[in-house]
């Protein structure tokens, strides 16, 4: 999935306030390490040093800068850095616990791209949530966006444990194979961590029972200490069958 320029832009806001200001070329090296870009993305323009990513972000940065919003969001020095505005500050704080979600869950640059694209399109009338697997939610946020966020993560994750509570390994840890229920007893039953393997999102008037039936193939059942192993180095994220991969890995030399 190609991401538009468009899209760039929030996350473009993002890091300028992560590092204070940036100029394009930091920005573009930036935006790379966020989004590290594949397929055509990824490709060298005929003729030129940029790929056709880092070509959409000097253009808003660029010959784009007062057509795309950027000039509203961002002031530029003399030396070509920019810095946020009133205005891009708002705005990025609607949607900086969603930025935060895609950006340190380890996701592929397809399922950035399509949150991005999501959250590109939000109007007044449209509101974009994120169903973290963690159920949390920001003091910062509204109470009533509080509310349907955590009812919405909740219904998933009671969903997710019913699903993988009737299936043929019931509610062990994927990885590892741990069960709450043999360890601890009545006090560990019907418990275990759910992971997202890919962001889970849905609009405000979206049905909540379609989003939970979708994302159900992307959720994985993990123990808490094998979820922390995933999520230990945000720059580094694990897939389950990486970790899978060094469980077997470990395994077979203590067994040597």
């Amino acid at each position: 999935m190609a991401i538009t320029e468009k899209e760039l832009l929030l996350p473009a806001l993002y890091l300028i306030s992560k590092n204070d200001k940036l100029n394009t070329t930091k920005l573009i090296k930036s935006l790379t390490e966020l989004y590290k870009p594949e397929g055509h993305d990824a490709e060298i323009i005929s003729g030129r040093n940029d790929t056709f990513f880092s070509q959409k972000v000097r253009n808003l940065t660029g010959s784009h800068y007062s057509t795309n919003k950027m000039s509203d969001y961002t002031g530029r020095d003399k030396n070509g850095y920019f810095s946020l505005t009133q205005l891009g500050t708002d705005y990025l704080n609607k949607h900086i616990e969603d930025l935060d979600y895609i950006f340190n869950t380890g996701f592929s640059y397809k399922d950035k791209a399509n949150v991005t694209n999501k959250l590109s399109k939000e109007s007044a009338n449209n509101k974009l949530l994120i169903l973290d697997e963690n159920v949390t939610v920001s003091e910062g946020e509204t109470k009533t966006k509080q509310a349907k966020v955590k009812s919405r993560s909740t219904q998933l994750r009671d969903a997710a444990i019913d699903y993988f509570s009737k299936t043929t390994n019931g509610l062990k840890c994927c990885v590892c194979g741990f069960d709450f229920y043999k360890k601890y007893g009545a006090r560990g039953k019907n418990y275990i961590e759910i992971h997202h393997e890919k962001p889970v999102s849905q609009y405000e008037k979206e049905d909540i029972t379609v989003t939970i039936k979708e994302a159900i193939k992307n959720l994985k059942p993990l123990c808490s200490n094998c979820h922390k192993m995933i999520h230990r180095y945000p720059k580094e994220l694990l897939s389950v069958s990486e970790l899978k991969d060094i469980v077997k890995s470990e395994e077979s030399k203590n067994d040597n």
